[in-house]
Protein backbone atom coordinates (compact mmCIF):
# COMPACT_ATOMS: atom_id res chain seq x y z
CA UNK A 1 0.00 0.00 0.00
CA UNK A 2 2.95 2.28 0.08
CA UNK A 3 3.86 4.99 -1.17
CA UNK A 4 1.01 6.92 -0.15
CA UNK A 5 -0.41 4.85 2.30
CA UNK A 6 -2.71 7.83 3.12
CA UNK A 7 -4.15 8.47 0.18
CA UNK A 8 -7.58 7.31 -0.31
CA UNK A 9 -7.60 8.09 -3.72
CA UNK A 10 -4.93 5.72 -4.09
CA UNK A 11 -6.33 2.53 -6.46
CA UNK A 12 -5.59 -0.39 -4.53
CA UNK A 13 -5.12 -4.13 -6.07
CA UNK A 14 -7.42 -5.89 -3.69
CA UNK A 15 -6.74 -9.05 -4.97
CA UNK A 16 -2.73 -8.90 -4.44
CA UNK A 17 -3.91 -7.41 -0.95
CA UNK A 18 -6.01 -10.30 0.26
CA UNK A 19 -3.66 -12.85 -1.10
CA UNK A 20 -0.74 -10.94 1.04
CA UNK A 21 -3.26 -10.69 4.27
CA UNK A 22 -4.27 -14.20 3.91
CA UNK A 23 -1.16 -15.51 3.06
CA UNK A 24 0.32 -13.39 7.19
CA UNK A 25 -3.47 -14.59 8.87
CA UNK A 26 -3.82 -17.72 11.03
CA UNK A 27 -6.68 -18.83 8.87
CA UNK A 28 -7.66 -21.52 11.02
CA UNK A 29 -8.54 -18.74 13.42
CA UNK A 30 -11.61 -17.23 13.74
CA UNK A 31 -11.46 -14.24 13.60
CA UNK A 32 -8.74 -12.48 11.41
CA UNK A 33 -7.22 -8.57 12.27
CA UNK A 34 -6.24 -5.93 9.90
CA UNK A 35 -5.37 -2.82 11.86
CA UNK A 36 -3.15 -0.84 9.60
CA UNK A 37 -4.44 3.06 10.72
CA UNK A 38 -4.07 4.11 6.92
CA UNK A 39 -6.56 1.30 6.32
CA UNK A 40 -8.99 4.42 7.97
CA UNK A 41 -9.00 6.20 4.95
CA UNK A 42 -10.14 3.03 2.67
CA UNK A 43 -12.46 1.24 5.21
CA UNK A 44 -15.24 1.27 2.77
CA UNK A 45 -12.85 -0.47 -0.10
CA UNK A 46 -12.60 -3.11 2.08
CA UNK A 47 -15.68 -3.10 3.28
CA UNK A 48 -16.61 -3.60 -0.53
CA UNK A 49 -13.57 -6.54 -0.87
CA UNK A 50 -14.10 -8.21 2.49
CA UNK A 51 -16.69 -10.15 3.71
CA UNK A 52 -17.92 -11.09 6.89
CA UNK A 53 -16.00 -7.59 7.67
CA UNK A 54 -16.64 -5.04 10.81
CA UNK A 55 -14.67 -2.35 12.01
CA UNK A 56 -13.87 -1.05 15.13
CA UNK A 57 -13.21 2.74 14.88
CA UNK A 58 -11.07 4.54 17.85
CA UNK A 59 -10.38 8.27 18.13
CA UNK A 60 -8.16 10.14 20.45
CA UNK A 61 -7.57 13.62 22.04
CA UNK A 62 -5.97 15.62 19.42
CA UNK A 63 -3.86 17.31 21.76
CA UNK A 64 -2.23 13.59 22.68
CA UNK A 65 -2.15 12.98 19.53
CA UNK A 66 -0.10 16.15 18.61
CA UNK A 67 2.37 15.54 21.18
CA UNK A 68 3.01 12.21 20.06
CA UNK A 69 3.48 13.34 16.37
CA UNK A 70 5.85 16.05 17.54
CA UNK A 71 7.66 13.66 19.44
CA UNK A 72 7.74 10.34 17.31
CA UNK A 73 7.90 11.54 14.33
CA UNK A 74 9.35 15.51 13.95
CA UNK A 75 6.04 16.80 13.09
CA UNK A 76 5.07 21.06 14.11
CA UNK A 77 2.03 20.85 16.19
CA UNK A 78 0.35 22.74 13.95
CA UNK A 79 0.69 19.76 11.09
CA UNK A 80 0.07 17.18 13.80
CA UNK A 81 -3.16 18.97 14.25
CA UNK A 82 -3.63 18.85 10.93
CA UNK A 83 -3.58 15.26 10.82
CA UNK A 84 -6.16 14.82 13.60
CA UNK A 85 -8.37 16.69 11.78
CA UNK A 86 -7.80 15.02 8.81
CA UNK A 87 -7.84 11.17 10.81
CA UNK A 88 -10.96 12.55 12.16
CA UNK A 89 -12.78 13.20 9.18
CA UNK A 90 -12.55 9.48 8.10
CA UNK A 91 -13.11 7.88 11.16
CA UNK A 92 -16.64 10.56 11.05
CA UNK A 93 -17.16 9.45 7.53
CA UNK A 94 -16.65 5.32 8.42
CA UNK A 95 -19.06 5.73 11.68
CA UNK A 96 -22.01 7.61 9.50
CA UNK A 97 -21.42 5.21 6.25
CA UNK A 98 -20.24 1.58 7.32
CA UNK A 99 -22.42 -0.94 7.76
CA UNK A 100 -20.83 -2.98 10.99
CA UNK A 101 -19.31 -0.21 13.34
CA UNK A 102 -19.05 0.10 16.34
CA UNK A 103 -16.86 3.48 17.99
CA UNK A 104 -15.48 4.63 21.17
CA UNK A 105 -12.86 6.94 22.44
CA UNK A 106 -9.31 6.05 23.80
CA UNK A 107 -10.49 7.60 26.74
CA UNK A 108 -13.63 6.06 26.96
CA UNK A 109 -11.34 2.62 25.91
CA UNK A 110 -9.11 3.47 29.02
CA UNK A 111 -11.43 5.15 31.86
CA UNK A 112 -14.72 2.66 30.87
CA UNK A 113 -13.20 -0.60 29.97
CA UNK A 114 -15.52 -3.38 31.12
CA UNK A 115 -18.24 -1.17 29.47
CA UNK A 116 -16.22 -1.41 26.17
CA UNK A 117 -15.57 -4.42 26.18
CA UNK A 118 -19.48 -5.19 26.79
CA UNK A 119 -20.42 -3.01 23.94
CA UNK A 120 -17.69 -4.51 22.05
CA UNK A 121 -19.14 -8.44 22.33
CA UNK A 122 -22.23 -7.01 21.67
CA UNK A 123 -21.18 -6.01 18.25
CA UNK A 124 -19.39 -8.86 18.14
CA UNK A 125 -19.65 -11.85 20.29
CA UNK A 126 -16.91 -13.82 18.31
CA UNK A 127 -14.31 -11.88 20.69
CA UNK A 128 -15.76 -13.85 23.72
CA UNK A 129 -12.03 -14.71 24.71
CA UNK A 130 -10.97 -10.86 24.71
CA UNK A 131 -9.02 -9.78 27.96
CA UNK A 132 -8.73 -6.39 28.89
CA UNK A 133 -7.47 -7.46 32.01
CA UNK A 134 -3.53 -8.39 30.91
CA UNK A 135 -0.58 -6.95 31.08
CA UNK A 136 1.67 -6.32 27.44
CA UNK A 137 4.71 -4.61 26.43
CA UNK A 138 4.68 -1.20 25.07
CA UNK A 139 6.31 1.77 24.17
CA UNK A 140 4.96 4.91 25.12
CA UNK A 141 5.83 8.33 26.06
CA UNK A 142 6.51 6.61 29.49
CA UNK A 143 8.99 4.38 27.85
CA UNK A 144 8.78 0.39 27.12
CA UNK A 145 7.13 -1.10 29.99
CA UNK A 146 4.93 -3.82 30.59
CA UNK A 147 1.36 -2.34 31.72
CA UNK A 148 -2.33 -2.67 31.71
CA UNK A 149 -4.64 -0.59 29.82
CA UNK A 150 -4.21 2.92 31.25
CA UNK A 151 -5.13 6.30 29.30
CA UNK A 152 -1.72 8.38 29.08
CA UNK A 153 -3.38 12.05 27.75
CA UNK A 154 -2.65 14.09 31.04
CA UNK A 155 1.08 12.91 30.73
CA UNK A 156 1.42 13.45 26.55
CA UNK A 157 -0.72 17.15 27.16
CA UNK A 158 1.41 18.17 29.87
CA UNK A 159 4.46 17.95 27.35
CA UNK A 160 2.77 20.13 25.30
CA UNK A 161 3.45 24.20 26.26
CA UNK A 162 0.81 27.03 26.71
CA UNK A 163 2.49 28.29 22.92
CA UNK A 164 1.86 24.21 21.76
CA UNK A 165 -1.39 24.55 22.83
CA UNK A 166 -2.43 28.00 21.06
CA UNK A 167 -0.77 26.59 17.87
CA UNK A 168 -3.11 23.44 17.74
CA UNK A 169 -6.01 25.81 18.85
CA UNK A 170 -5.81 28.12 15.87
CA UNK A 171 -6.28 24.60 13.24
CA UNK A 172 -8.77 23.08 16.17
CA UNK A 173 -11.07 26.35 16.01
CA UNK A 174 -11.99 25.83 12.74
CA UNK A 175 -13.29 22.30 13.05
CA UNK A 176 -14.91 22.71 16.51
CA UNK A 177 -18.12 20.90 15.03
CA UNK A 178 -15.84 18.05 14.38
CA UNK A 179 -14.28 17.57 17.84
CA UNK A 180 -17.75 17.86 19.36
CA UNK A 181 -18.54 14.99 17.13
CA UNK A 182 -16.18 13.14 19.22
CA UNK A 183 -16.70 14.74 22.59
CA UNK A 184 -13.80 17.11 22.47
CA UNK A 185 -13.32 20.49 23.54
CA UNK A 186 -10.64 23.12 22.77
CA UNK A 187 -7.91 23.57 25.90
Amino acid sequence: MCPERWNPNKPMPWREIKAHWEAAWDLNKAILLEKSPPNIARAFAIEENFSPVYFIAMIRNPYALCEGFRRRRGHGVEAAAQKWIAFAEYQRQNIAGLKKVIHFTYEEFTGQTAQIKARILRFMPQLRDIDTTETFRVHSIAGNSERKIENLNARKIGQLTGADIARINVVLKEHENLMKFFGYELI
